[in-house]
């Protein structure tokens, strides 16, 4: 079930090495969470110019590592109950 989980994932991030049809990346061009990314990156570059660092913070990086790894533990019990529930 993981390495199902781990292609569909993968595949909606874009970072399939082979994605699977009729399954979109979510950060496609045009798509509300591309949108969400760039403010991401905006405000990520925006800290950094204001507290005067050339190359990633600690602190920013760390947030944004935790908040992904809760991303994928939501997204991963959310398949299991997809999966449990779906029939």
């Amino acid at each position: 079930m993981t390495n199902q989980f781990d292609e569909i994932y993968f595949t909606l991030l874009g970072d399939a090495v082979e994605p699977i049809p009729g399954i979109e990346c979510i950060f496609a061009t045009g798509t509300e969470c591309e949108h969400y990314l760039f403010q991401i990156q905006h405000a990520y570059d925006s800290l950094r110019c204001r507290l005067g660092c050339q190359d990633e913070d600690p602190d920013v990086e760390a947030i944004l590592s935790a908040s992904m790894y809760i991303t994928d533990a939501l997204c991963r019990k959310m398949y299991e109950y997809g999966v449990k529930y779906g029939e």
